[in-house]
């Protein structure tokens, strides 16, 4: 898993990057809840499901493939393979916005209100499942998991780069591959922008089936939800949408809050970060441990994500909840499996971790009531 660690290390680095320069060179004001909420949305379950889907993806090739790829050469099986792999992808990636349950899936990817690379990793914790469908199309057809993953990791990539908000046109390209500035229409809400430019990393299915849409200058990009707001909460928000699809939503809908806490910034996103320190180590180091210690730590890693929603959300209560599972259970996380934990890399940020738990204990004194 040292692979798929360092990328997902190289993504954060990216994203911090990103976060400096449009503060400090481009003097934006950032919507820094949304931010934390982005990064701390999908990183536990959805990578969980990531590692399911690739088991089944093998199942699959393993006992319902046409097995139609053998003996080809690798240059001509990877450029053939790309090729079909964004094919499907973008008809995933268009009936997620067609049919109204895949819909209530991918929706979570476009309740964000700030175009930035933090974006790219706002998703469902459920895509995997209802993406796989489609992929496993190659399966059936024979191509081999190894390419799949290679091909697969590359367009994920590439749609991460192109949700950066610091590139504008990126000129020859944006004939033939999807750019930040296509991208950006995607995630538009206004009518002539809304389900547009569905590609991965080629335009060309768009201009070929008609959902391609430059963007133009006298129309500025909306993005976010019409009609949704802002959810921080990334239980609440993988979940809602399904009970106002189902027209629960009034069932389960809590009473109006009318007063909220604002914790401190530096809080909330040290907390994040720490959390995401702690997530690509879970990975890195997956192999290394039993069921046991991994499936407990997941569970605290889960429940951290959903604590620090709350308390992006104004929740009062969280922090409790927050300092119990890092500055309680997590300690006792450490003590109970230390003897096993051989490597100062995990060590550190779970201690720092740790450490942030009960600093939540300052922060009574600090936050603000603000009323609704």
């Amino acid at each position: 898993m040292t692979f798929l660690a360092s990328g997902i290390g190289l993504m954060i680095s990216m994203i911090l990057a990103e976060m400096f320069f449009l503060q400090n060179i481009k003097k934006e004001d950032l919507p820094w809840n949304e931010l934390m909420t982005n990064i701390n949305s999908g990183h536990v379950f959805m990578w969980l499901f990531r590692g399911l889907e690739g088991v089944m993806y093998v199942y699959v090739l393993r006992n319902f493939t046409f097995d139609l790829f053998t003996g080809w050469h690798l240059i001509p099986l990877t450029i053939f393979g790309y090729i079909l792999w964004d094919f499907l992808y973008y008809w995933s990636h268009r009936m997620h916005h067609t049919l109204p349950f895949l819909w209530n899936v991918h929706v979570v990817h476009h309740q964000a209100e700030h175009f930035s690379l933090s974006m790219a990793i706002r998703n469902s914790w459920f895509s995997p499942f209802t993406s796989f469908p489609f992929f496993a199309v190659l399966a059936i057809l024979g191509l081999p998991f190894e390419v799949f993953f290679s091909i697969a990791g590359l367009n994920y990539f590439i749609q991460f780069y192109n949700h950066n908000a610091v590139v504008g046109k990126s000129g020859f390209l944006e004939k033939f591959m999807i750019t930040p500035a296509h991208h950006r229409v995607h995630h538009g809400c206004n009518d002539m922008y809304i389900d547009k430019n569905h590609g991965g990393s080629l335009v060309i299915w768009d201009k070929m089936f008609g959902t391609f849409q430059e963007e133009l200058p006298e129309v500025p990009i909306q993005y976010g939800l019409k009609d949704a707001p802002m959810i921080y909460n990334p239980f609440w928000a993988n979940i809602s949408p399904f009970f106002k699809y189902l027209k629960l939503d009034k069932l389960f809908s809590s009473k109006e809050i009318t007063e909220k806490v604002e914790y401190g910034r530096t809080y909330l996103f040290s907390g994040t970060l720490s959390l995401f320190g702690v997530f690509i180590l879970y990975i890195f180091f997956e192999g290394n441990w039993n069921f046991t210690q991994m499936t407990s730590l997941f569970f605290l890693l889960l429940s951290g994500t959903i604590v620090l929603g709350s308390m992006a959300n104004g929740s009062r209560n969280a922090l409790w909840f927050w300092i119990g599972i890092m500055g309680v259970l997590l300690p006792i996380w450490v003590w109970y499996f230390g003897d096993t934990i051989d490597s100062l890399q995990i060590w550190v940020p779970l201690v720092l971790l740790s450490v942030h738990g009960w600093f939540g204990m300052r922060e009574f004194g600090r936050f603000e009531t603000v009323t609704t």
